[in-house]
């Protein structure tokens, strides 16, 4: 399967120095590119994909909301898609909705 070539990328940025040691350390013992791969599988994409974690604080991800989504409060999960299609079949609900191109201006 082309998942093998998925690029998978995880930054860690919650506070301090000794915040940020102690989660990477924790983060080393999870087989993370695996879990990715199985489930890549498990939903059928065959094709290699890039994703890019981001662990951080309340107030990092706050700042990030207000800037992409125009929301000023932290959030669990934000998400950004680079396709115009989802990968999967799933309920609408569970999707993002593309964004119309609004065509040449």
């Amino acid at each position: 399967m082309q998942q093998e070539d998925s690029q998978i990328e995880l930054y860690v940025n919650a506070g301090s120095d000794e915040i940020n040691a102690r989660l990477n350390q924790m983060l080393a013992a999870i087989d993370l590119d695996g879990l990715v791969q199985r489930t890549l599988q498990l939903v059928r994409i065959q094709q290699a994909v890039m994703l890019t974690l981001l662990i951080t604080d309340d107030e990092s991800i706050r700042d990030l909301n207000k800037q992409y989504r125009e929301q000023d409060k932290p959030t669990d999960v934000l998400s950004f898609p680079l396709l115009n299609a989802p990968l999967v079949e799933a309920p609408a609900e569970l999707l993002w909705q593309p964004q119309e191109d609004p065509g040449p201006d």
